[in-house]
């Protein structure tokens, strides 16, 4: 993100970015459209989608607070936290497809960028895509 900035500023570009956390982003996965994308646009079927299809779907979730355990739930949406392929999973989404901005995602953060050679023409189109992100 820096480089990029660092690139635009050099050629008088002005920079619109937008910081995003996701309350929650792990947990808002639907899993029957994770699967589908894998399938669909990532090409993986047969054993392995088998296998990533076990490892997300029907897990359960409890906590524990100083020796006391909670109730289980199940868990219908979520990616698991911790795991290596959390985050990538995660990154399986959305975004990139939908808005002229320019993503990059750690973990659950998103930024959005983008860059023009005047302040106005970033910022009307940061404006209009934003809605496009956020729905």
């Amino acid at each position: 993100m820096r480089e990029n900035i660092l690139e635009n500023l050099e050629k008088d570009f002005i920079t619109c970015t937008i910081f995003c956390d996701l309350s929650k982003a792990f947990d808002t996965i639907n899993l029957d459209v994770l699967l589908w994308k894998l399938d669909t646009f990532f090409g993986i079927r047969g054993s392995p989608l088998k296998l990533l299809s076990s490892y997300l779907q029907g897990r359960q979730q409890y906590s524990v607070i100083d020796g006391c355990i909670s109730s289980t739930l199940n868990t219908s949406q979520a990616v698991p936290r911790g795991s290596s392929l959390g985050p990538f999973l995660f990154y399986i989404n959305d975004v990139p497809m939908i808005t002229k901005l320019s993503p990059r995602f750690f973990a659950n953060d998103t930024v959005l960028s983008i860059s023009g050679s005047n302040s106005t023409e970033p910022q009307n189109i940061v404006n209009t895509e934003i809605g496009k992100v956020n729905e």
